[in-house]
């Protein structure tokens, strides 16, 4: 199962889908808007993944909820 987070306010970036694996630990996607603009002047669309321990996906994810994603 995987869980999406994404800002309450304004757009719906930067994202982040928590996905848990077999071995414990979690993939963390995280997609975001760069400041880099692309030939028609829009910003760049950038996705960055990790794996991280599932207290500290557990940690992040609490984090990103009281800051208002949901």
């Amino acid at each position: 199962m995987i869980h999406t987070l994404t800002p309450k306010v304004g757009n719906c970036f930067p994202s982040f889908a928590f996905r848990p694996d077999s071995d414990g630990k979690v993939t963390v996607t995280h997609h975001y808007l760069d400041v880099a603009r692309d030939n028609e002047n829009r910003k760049v669309l950038r996705r960055r993944t990790d794996r991280l321990e599932m207290l500290t996906a557990r940690r992040l994810y609490g984090t990103l909820k009281n800051i208002g994603y949901h």
